[in-house]
């Protein structure tokens, strides 16, 4: 999927760029954002986007000690909700690991 891409941060990214008077302007950078759609919604908490209340994989809970064993299916299910092609979800000791087709 095309779109604006965002950085860790959560800001739109930039890339400077002359104009036509060859001054230096700034442009969006553009591409694909399978991956930041991804990393949005494991971050979200349900409820955060009011939109689509139930959306949110809540991975905050695991800084608590508190682990969901249904984590794994949970957001598979709701990356492919959004319209992205995941072929595997998993919780790795440096985090959670999403492989996009």
């Amino acid at each position: 999927m095309k779109g604006i891409r965002i950085d860790e941060d959560g800001d739109v990214m930039v890339r400077p760029c002359k104009d036509l008077d060859k001054k230096v302007a700034k442009g969006l950078i553009v591409g694909n954002v399978d991956m930041d759609i991804a990393e949005r919604i494991i971050r979200a908490w349900q409820g955060e986007f009011k939109e689509a209340p139930l959306l949110g994989g809540n991975i905050d809970k695991f800084r608590n000690g508190i682990y969901d064993p249904f984590f794994q299916g949970h957001v598979h299910e709701q990356l492919i909700s959004e319209g992205l092609s995941v072929s595997r979800v998993e919780v790795t000791e440096k985090g959670v690991a999403v492989e996009l087709e």
